[in-house]
């Protein structure tokens, strides 16, 4: 029951992170990549010292020294996250093209490995066009980040990644079986809370500020 009400609490604060990633997406960005760096890395350094640690014996050292390898590849990812966010952005630009391939793939009975074929290319395109528009790709990743949790939200028991054991690729799939049963509804979301975060973060605020400054000229 209180991993019941956790669970609800936790996926409320995911909630409210979401709409603030599709309202202020462009102003948290580099936060945003920064912690991103900071997981990213931090798992990295957590895996090499875990395996580094086996060799110790100890289960509490090891415990230990895996943590320690979290924190020191979190700060090494957070410190170079940020001057290299044009990577990252073209990374996850490129994953979240790849997502929606598979799942339209999916959708369509492609057969899984097929769609990893697809995966790879929408992968490579999605990760191009995003350097070419660059801030708006930026609005655009953000809500997408957003509405996942909107999303996740809304079909929470479609989400509950943890409790399908430690299979990475069988994890994956299921996300990705998720992501096909409810395809429509998820392009239908995504394209609304992408088009809310254009309108408020590049064409209002815009809109913002050049109103401010024709005050500015007129005083």
């Amino acid at each position: 029951m209180n991993g019941h009400i956790l669970y609800k609490i936790l996926n409320l604060i995911y909630l409210l992170v979401g709409l603030s990633m599709i309202l202020w997406g462009l102003r948290i960005f580099k936060a945003y990549i920064i912690l991103l760096g900071f997981l990213i890395f931090g798992l990295i350094g957590l895996g090499i010292f875990f395996f580094l640690g086996l060799g110790r014996g100890d289960s509490l050292n090891t415990l230990s020294f895996t943590l320690i390898g979290f924190f020191i590849g979190g700060i090494i990812g957070g410190a170079i996250a940020w001057p290299l966010q044009k990577l990252f952005v073209f990374l996850i630009s490129g994953f979240f093209t790849a997502v929606v391939a598979v799942s339209i793939s999916l959708a369509f009975g492609i057969e899984f490995n097929y769609g990893l074929l697809y995966s790879i290319a929408f992968f490579i395109i999605g990760g191009i066009i995003s350097i070419r528009l660059y801030e708006y790709y930026i609005v655009i990743i953000m809500a997408i980040s957003g509405v996942q949790a909107v999303f996740n939200y809304i079909h929470p028991q479609n989400y509950n990644i943890f409790s399908r054991g430690i299979d990475l690729n069988e994890i994956f799939r299921n996300l990705l079986e998720s992501y096909s049963k409810h395809l429509l509804s998820f392009i239908i979301t995504c394209a609304f809370f992408i088009i809310i975060a254009l309108y408020f973060q590049k064409f209002w605020e815009t809109k913002q500020e050049d109103s401010e400054i024709s005050k500015r000229k007129k005083q």
